[in-house]
């Protein structure tokens, strides 16, 4: 960072999508490069960068560098030269450092390239506590473009959540954060599900991630819920229920579609046998 007086050329800032750097229009003055024609790994200028030249500028090799500024690449002053060189080299690394932290405790590091979106593998997994429920301090699928700290933060939890209704229609058991809102949709279901008969059937979704099982709570005004029939991920499964109240419980490890299905009951057909009527 400073201040230049007169024409300024050789300037090249990373395209990131913007028009100019802090809300100001450079065309002809700065130019966007994207990133990875920024860098090079054996020591030559980017191409992309022509106005940079080995008077004032320093290629490093043996990985993936950003040009350093001569005057720190190679310092020579006693007490900070190998201080500013080693910050100089680490800084012009086109790798960047991400590190995941709860409260004092590194829980994973790791070196990725510019621009890396984080696999749900990347990511340790946070554990609630009953009280508290945790969460990244930062968007943890941001693409990384700098040095990463992503710290846990912990916020007071809530165990049942309810659709709105009064009576609730749906309340959904689990640990869930204090903010957390359900939202209940009513479907129809033609599939058939063989021995049952379809009722009423909804799906959930949730504005966070639920930190456990959820047991769902769905109004049965019938109260004769014999199973639930449950689609995750596009696939249909019968899981099993109680009654409570007015209320069928059943559990699921995510916001689903679901259907209440009821008993089919055989008809009572009359057969004649010998002038008597008998009923099977």
């Amino acid at each position: 960072m400073g201040f230049v007086d007169g024409d300024v050329t050789g300037c090249y800032f990373i395209d990131e999508g913007l028009s100019g750097i802090s809300g100001m229009n450079l065309e002809g003055r700065a130019e966007a490069v994207k990133p990875d024609d920024m860098t090079t790994s054996d020591g030559s200028f980017p191409s992309r960068m022509p106005l940079l030249d080995n008077g004032n500028f320093y290629m490093a090799d043996g990985d993936k560098f950003l040009p350093q500024i001569k005057s720190l690449a190679q310092n020579d002053a006693e007490s900070i030269g190998a201080i500013l060189q080693s910050k100089s080299t680490e800084l012009s690394r086109f790798h960047f450092n991400v590190i995941f932290k709860d409260k004092d405790k590194e829980l994973k590091s790791m070196t990725v390239d510019y621009g890396t979106v984080l696999n749900d593998s990347d990511i340790p997994k946070l554990t609630a506590d009953g009280s508290e429920v945790p969460m990244w301090d930062k968007d943890v699928k941001s693409p990384i473009i700098r040095h990463t700290t992503f710290s846990a933060e912990y916020n007071k939890a809530t165990t049942t959540i309810s659709s709105g209704e009064e009576p609730p229609l749906m309340l959904a058991e689990s640990v869930f954060a204090d903010n957390t809102t359900l939202s209940l949709k009513e479907e129809d279901v033609d599939h058939v599900f063989d021995g049952y008969k379809n009722g009423k059937a909804y799906s959930f979704t949730l504005s966070k991630d639920a930190y456990d099982v959820i047991k769902v709570h769905i109004r049965d005004d019938k109260k004769k819920a014999a199973k639930i029939a449950v689609q995750i991920d596009g696939k249909w499964s019968m899981v099993d229920c109680t009654i409570d109240g007015s209320y069928a419980v059943f559990e699921t490890a995510k916001p689903c579609k679901y259907v209440l299905l009821y008993k089919k009951i055989s008809p009572i057909v009359p057969i004649v046998i010998c002038g008597e009527r008998l009923f099977c």
